[in-house]
Parts: C-alpha cells; sequence; structure tokens
C-alpha cells in the first residue's frame, strides 16, 4: 500500500510537471489606430515664380503631372480664396512629354497675397 501512494504521488507529480509544461498562456495585443493610405494614379504638384512681384509683372506657374500617360494632357490654373476654393480661372495648357504644363500670367491685383492651385481631370 505504501508503494501504491508513492506510485500515485509519483504520477500525479508527473502529470502536474507535464500539464505545467505544456501550458499555454494567453497574449494579448494592444493595437495602434487605423490609417488611411490612399492610392491614385495621378499627382500633380505646383510652383510659381517668383513668389513676390509687382502689380503688373509675370509670375510663370509649372505644374507637373505624374501618372500614366502624362503627354499632352490640359492642366488649368486657377486663383483661389484661402481654403482652396476656385475663385477664378486664369487659364491653361497642355504637359509636354515630362509632365511638365507652363502657364505665364501677368499678376494684375492690388497688392496683396493670393492663392492659386492647378487641376487635371482624369479620365
Amino acid at each position: 500500500m505504501i508503494g501504491d501512494t508513492k506510485i500515485k504521488k509519483a504520477i500525479i507529480a508527473t502529470l502536474l510537471t507535464i500539464l505545467m509544461a505544456t501550458t499555454t498562456y494567453a497574449a494579448y495585443y494592444i493595437y495602434s489606430s487605423i490609417v488611411t493610405v490612399t492610392v491614385t494614379e495621378y499627382s500633380l504638384s505646383l510652383s510659381v515664380t517668383p513668389t513676390s512681384i509687382v502689380k503688373y509683372h509675370n509670375v510663370t506657374f509649372t505644374a507637373k503631372l505624374e501618372g500614366p500617360e502624362i503627354s499632352g494632357k490640359t492642366i488649368v490654373f486657377y486663383r483661389t480664396d484661402s481654403a482652396g476654393n476656385i475663385v477664378e480661372t486664369l487659364g491653361s495648357n497642355t504637359t509636354d512629354d515630362s509632365g511638365i504644363a507652363i502657364f505665364t500670367w501677368n499678376m494684375t491685383y492690388s497688392a496683396g497675397a493670393y492663392n492659386f492651385k492647378a487641376g487635371y481631370e482624369v479620365p
């Protein structure tokens, strides 16, 4: 009987050892906030020179279209309010083989700061 008790204790100890060795602990994750990435076929950038002029002098807008089939595309140049809403269409030009459209415009506005943007209508 004493031998049976020792055997039972040994079996229980072995089972407990096996059970403890195979026990997995639940892991938990913390997550970041969700971010959104928008993928488009085209992008359009605009630069202007000079950025400071005297009334009745010219400014030159240079738009660069990137994407597929960028040659011969019409780029329209606009004056906007500070929120980017179109106030006036200034004119347009077509892109060259590098996707660049240049538009020169005579600044006839009174002294002040003005906002501009370019647009391309994606087909």
